[in-house]
């Protein structure tokens, strides 16, 4: 019969202590890992959360300029082609509104009618940037232009440009001229962390705005890595370099509507070092666990064998026919092994309530940038939350020919001479019924939106063969239903079927509103549907 085989108690015990400690060393490394994961995630999905609402701000701003400069351009100075009228209107506004440096009016070929720094009539300064006055009248829609030095007050501007339709045309273009200083001070207000760099950048790649030395760097080229990545066409996070050359994760989205992208850098050191602080502080933990956990398995194999021996020695006392001691044997051990679990079982559960708050917060986060693409007057999905609930309806369609999307645009006519009579107030309180109402009319499946200023849209889903008259019938409840609010208001609604082959929401956006310019100029408070 083999002998089997045996070793001291002191080595049993430190085998079973290697064995004991094993199951904790391998949920200390889970531990680890989840928790650098979900930190690394926390921290790329606030870095982009914040580039989108800093997006979004940015949205927001150049849309009330935009239809700002609408109302001018709508104006009845505008109407009769009165242009010395429409330049005191112009000044009159460029003295009350403080983010205008000015505003100018650009003719079809270029040139520049008016500037309101200097005299009507006066000699006026060589049009800035006049491709982006071409785009207005090719598109017939609010262009917004890079940066340049202005040049009355020798700081860097940059114009946005609306068309000034007369008889369905687009007959003029007016600007107006935005100091960049106001687009820094926009970019600060995000209250971004101070190690952290916000810029604006525009279609070719040139800064507009940025937080950290603005006056050295807006006008000159984006970093590399923006560059790179606008020319590849790609957005979301990345690793690369500021203009000062300090690495750092890139986050680059576009702001909706407009051409410019905005872009946020956080150096690499500074994006790790909450992730280092807390790998510190575990590690010094399982350090200091560890240590304690040694020392109290040392004391406790020395009681055990130190028991033993107490009973061995009285088991060879009694051999030899000598009075036994009495081993004074205890289970005190069996106490200190509980509480050792129990210790695991508070660790364990402070790492899952941190997680929990984690996961917590991540969530408030995703919340409160949802609440904010939402219009905050009307409660409507904004224009950023429209157009993502548009794809996301040519997505459930995906390949099914039988069924097809229409657009409706809405643009309220009279409101601005409502908001001028009686007031923002009143004005609110009418788009707030304009939105109750489309929500009356809609179905369920439909979205609706507010695209900004007076301007709504809604997209509805039937099968081909109805989707025209489905969507005619919604615009026309709509238009008698906004009919009835009263206070001379009524809206004006183009209709635009989605085209097969198109993949881009902006065209079929761009028939929708040429057809309803079209209701406007027939009259308003009536449907046009796009040929």
């Amino acid at each position: 019969m083999a002998t089997p085989y045996r070793m001291s108690i002191r080595r049993w015990l430190v085998l079973l202590a290697l064995l004991a400690g094993l199951p904790l060393f391998v949920f200390s490394t889970y531990t680890v890992v989840a928790l650098v994961r979900a930190q690394q995630s926390a921290l790329r999905t606030a870095l982009l959360q914040r580039t989108e609402a800093t997006a979004s701000a940015l949205r927001e701003r150049l849309g009330a300029s935009s239809a700002f400069l609408t109302s001018i351009a709508a104006s009845d100075e505008a109407a009769r082609d009165d242009l010395p009228a429409l330049y005191e209107h112009a000044r009159r506004v460029a003295q009350q509104y403080s983010d205008a440096a000015a505003f100018t009016l650009i003719g079809p070929d270029g040139r520049m009618l008016f500037h309101t720094m200097v005299p009507y009539g006066a000699p006026t300064y060589p049009t800035n940037r006049p491709e982006a006055a071409r785009k207005v009248f090719e598109t017939q829609r609010p262009v917004v232009s890079g940066p340049f030095l202005g040049p009355v007050s020798g700081r860097m501007v940059v114009v946005v440009g609306v068309p000034v339709f007369q008889g369905g045309k687009v007959a003029y273009c007016l600007r107006m001229v935005l100091r960049s200083d106001s687009l820094n001070a926009l970019l600060a207000a995000q209250a971004l962390p101070p190690e952290w760099i916000a810029a604006v950048v525009d279609a070719d790649g040139v800064l507009v705005a940025r937080t950290r030395a603005p006056e050295q760097f807006v006008g000159q080229q984006a970093a590399g890595a923006v560059l790179a990545a606008l020319r590849d066409g790609r957005r979301g996070i990345f690793d690369g370099s500021t203009k000062e050359g300090t690495e750092s994760k890139l986050s680059l989205v576009d702001v909706p509507g407009w051409d410019w992208k905005v872009a946020i850098a956080v150096p690499t050191a500074a994006l790790n070092a909450p992730l280092y602080r807390s790998l510190a502080a575990l590690v010094a933990l399982g350090v200091v666990v560890t240590a304690l956990a040694l020392l109290a398995a040392r004391w406790l194999s020395l009681l055990i064998i130190r028991q033993v021996h107490e009973v061995v020695d009285a088991s060879r006392a009694l051999q030899q026919g000598q009075r036994p001691p009495r081993p004074r044997v205890g289970i005190r051990e069996l106490d200190q092994m509980g509480q050792a679990l129990n210790a695991v079982d508070v660790r364990e559960r402070q790492t899952n309530r941190a997680l929990a708050s984690m996961v917590a917060r991540h969530r408030e986060i995703s919340g409160e940038l949802m609440r904010a693409r939402r219009d905050g007057l009307t409660g409507l999905p904004g224009r950023s939350l429209f157009q993502d609930g548009v794809e996301e309806m040519r997505a459930a369609i995906g390949q099914d020919s039988g069924h097809q999307l229409a657009l409706l645009f809405i643009d309220l006519d009279g409101f601005k001479r409502l908001n001028d009579a009686e007031g923002h107030e009143r004005g609110d309180q009418v788009l707030m019924q304009v939105a109750q109402v489309l929500r009356d009319v809609t179905r369920e499946a439909d979205i609706a939106g507010r695209l900004g200023g007076d301007e709504f849209a809604v997209c509805v889903a039937a099968r081909r063969d109805a989707v025209a008259g489905i969507a005619e019938s919604v615009a026309i409840r709509l238009v008698n239903r906004v009919s009835e609010i009263g206070h001379g208001i009524s809206c004006s609604v183009g209709i635009a079927i989605w085209p097969d082959g198109c993949d881009g929401l902006a065209q079929v956006m761009q028939l929708a509103d040429a057809a309803m310019y079209e209701a406007k100029r027939q009259g308003k408070n009536r449907v046009v549907s796009s040929d």
